[in-house]
């Protein structure tokens, strides 16, 4: 249960951002200033961990089902991690500074507490057939998400 949990909890920032019209302040300004590398470094880094996540932690519950719980926690933290920063180095856009997701960063907590708890669950592992069917459907789900991604920056 806390497996599906970290899964569905991981797919959320993801999900609820598909539904999220956008930000529009009215106006748009002919020039603003461009961030500098460093700031686009880490949300650029921050962004691609949002469908990153998941995918990562699908392909861990296929194919790694017993070492799931502490290799996904394992990637969530490092994941948590380079979204850390974002709560402290503003980005700056045509509608002013914007803050930290608060929803990925709670979400990605969320996961890391789920496969905490999850360490003593057993799972039996797929045969390969399944985890290779089921790894093409994560493939292309992820390069859907990709695709979106690559085409809002």
């Amino acid at each position: 249960m806390f497996r599906l949990l970290a899964i569905l909890a991981a797919a959320a920032p993801s999900f609820l951002l598909s539904l999220h019209p956008g930000t529009f302040c009215g106006w748009a300004p002919a020039t603003w200033p461009e961030p500098t590398p460093l700031r686009a470094a880490i949300w650029d880094s921050a962004l691609w961990t949002v469908p990153v996540l998941p995918a990562a932690l699908a392909l861990l519950a296929i194919w790694a089902p017993r070492r799931f719980p502490v290799l996904g926690a394992i990637t969530a933290a490092v994941s948590l991690a380079i979204n850390a920063p974002t709560l402290v180095i503003p980005y700056t856009t045509p509608c002013g500074p914007q803050l930290a997701p608060w929803m990925s960063l709670v979400c990605q907590a969320v996961v890391v507490v789920a496969l905490l708890l999850a360490r003593g669950e057993r799972r039996a592992p797929l045969s390969r057939l399944r985890a290779a069917c089921w790894t093409g459907i994560v493939l292309i789900l992820f390069a859907r998400i990709a695709l979106a991604v690559l085409i809002a920056t």
